[in-house]
């Protein structure tokens, strides 16, 4: 059985149909997003608040916390997507 099929059979929806864009991310997306300018601003204040907030657990001692792991995470992903954007940006 497929990764696919068994999402369905789960009642999930696949990748490809989450990728594809669901009703919920207009909830999700940044309303001050409207352009490629205003995404980079939004993707700078994001990376910055989640190293921000990293910086601070480790500085505090604080990465046995039970959020370390989800910070950690998402500091590392916006930045590896802020990175990537910066370069295609300069192609």
């Amino acid at each position: 059985m497929s990764l696919d099929d068994e999402l369905k059979a789960n009642g999930m929806l696949t990748v490809d149909e989450l990728i594809s864009g669901q009703p919920i991310d207009g909830f999700v997306a940044n309303a001050g997003v409207v352009n490629l300018s205003t995404f980079v601003e939004w993707l700078d204040m994001r990376t910055k608040e989640m190293l921000t907030i990293k910086a601070r657990m480790l500085l505090d001692k604080n990465d046995e916390n039970d959020l370390f792991e989800w910070v950690l995470a998402h500091s590392a992903a916006f930045n590896e997507v802020r990175v990537n954007l910066k370069k295609a940006m300069k192609s």
